[in-house]
């Protein structure tokens, strides 16, 4: 498999939330951010 990172935000001084996604779900945000671009 492959592993695929995408941060959108941080916060310097807050807690880190690591969550597991589907790619199906990250290929849906890569293209919508993409068309925006």
């Amino acid at each position: 498999g492959e592993v695929i990172g995408i941060s959108t935000a941080g916060i310097d001084k807050g807690q880190n939330i690591n969550l597991a996604v589907g790619y199906e779900n990250i290929l849906m945000f890569a293209k919508g951010f993409l068309d925006h671009v």
